[in-house]
Formats: C-alpha cells, sequence, structure tokens
C-alpha cells in the first residue's frame, strides 16, 4: 500500500509540474511582449513617409543655423588669439625696450665715468710736468 501512494504520490506531483509548465510556455514572455511592440513600431515608421517638407525645411535650417554658429566660433577664437598675440607682443616689447634702455644708461654712467677718469688722469699727468 505504501508504494502505492508513493506511486500516486508521485504521479500527482509529475502531473502538477507538467501543468505548471505547459501554463508557463503559454503565457507570452514579457521579452516577447516588448518586442512584438518594438517590431510594429518598425514597420509603422516605414510605412510613414520618410520626412514631410516641412520637417525636411526645418531640418535644413536647423543644420545652417548650427554651421552659421560654428563658422562664428571659429571667427571669434581667432580673433581672441590674434588680440592674445598682440597683447603679448606689446608686452614683450615693453620689457625688450625697458631693458634695452636699462643697458643704454648703464653703458652711458660707464662711459661717463670714464671720461671723469681720463680727464683726472689728463690733469694729474699736466700737473705733473
Amino acid at each position: 500500500m505504501k508504494k502505492a501512494f508513493k506511486l500516486f504520490g508521485l504521479a500527482v506531483v509529475a502531473m502538477a509540474v507538467a501543468v505548471a509548465c505547459g501554463n508557463a510556455n503559454n503565457a507570452p514572455a514579457e521579452e516577447e511582449i516588448v518586442a512584438d511592440e518594438a517590431t510594429e513600431e518598425v514597420v509603422e515608421e516605414v510605412q510613414a513617409p520618410a520626412q514631410t517638407p516641412a520637417k525636411q525645411v526645418a531640418v535644413e535650417e536647423e543644420t545652417e543655423t548650427v554651421k552659421a554658429e560654428k563658422v562664428d566660433a571659429k571667427e571669434q577664437l581667432k580673433n581672441e588669439i590674434k588680440t592674445s598675440v598682440e597683447n603679448q607682443k606689446a608686452v614683450a616689447g615693453a620689457a625688450i625696450k625697458s631693458e634695452a634702455d636699462a643697458a643704454k644708461e648703464k653703458l652711458d654712467n660707464e662711459l661717463k665715468d670714464g671720461l671723469k677718469a681720463a680727464a683726472a688722469g689728463a690733469a694729474v699727468k699736466v700737473g705733473k710736468n
């Protein structure tokens, strides 16, 4: 009798598993539903005209606007770089001029000191003779 109950229990469990698996296979999976919806959207897009003329004009105008903005940005960048370079040249020129003036003044002072020393030496020579 125990064997009969075991076989009967095993048969009931096997049938329950079979029914559960059968129900699981009959219900569409979420991925299948999403894939079906995506396929329907693609089919609708293919069947619809590519773009209406108004959309094409709007896209072309937007493209031209973006191109114009890029050209303006490039021109502005060029102007900023040019201004920066000119400012750097002016600063460098002023620094070089300042250094040149300082060197010239130093040489002038050394020349004056040399002339004074030479004149003093000449006066001393004259005084000895």
